[in-house]
């Protein structure tokens, strides 16, 4: 986890066998992670890679849930919404995470 903090790319392979190795025992990290690349991408208004950071939030939700945590899940969903809410492209992409 510290190399992946400390170097900052990685492939997405790599990262997912990380995080996934992870997630029981650090939830918060893995969470962390998958959140600031999906937000990387709806932040610069990368139209084209948006179904990559639904992916990404997929992963994060999937951590939240496995937790016992929807209910946040649900207001970081909502303010995530409520920041990129006229982003078209994005907005129906976002509300199909499950």
């Amino acid at each position: 986890m510290q190399v992946i903090e400390k170097d900052g790319f990685w492939l997405e392979r790599e990262l997912r066998q990380v995080v996934e190795a992870t997630r029981g025992r650090y939830p918060d990290w893995g969470i962390q992670i998958y959140q600031r690349r999906a937000e990387a991408i709806m932040d610069g208004g990368k139209a084209g890679e948006y179904k990559t950071a639904v992916a990404w939030l997929g992963l994060a939700r999937a951590i939240y849930q496995q937790h016992n945590r929807l209910p946040e899940w649900q207001r970081y969903l909502d303010a995530v919404l409520a920041t990129h809410h006229r982003k078209y492209k994005l907005v129906p992409l976002l509300r199909n995470i499950r």
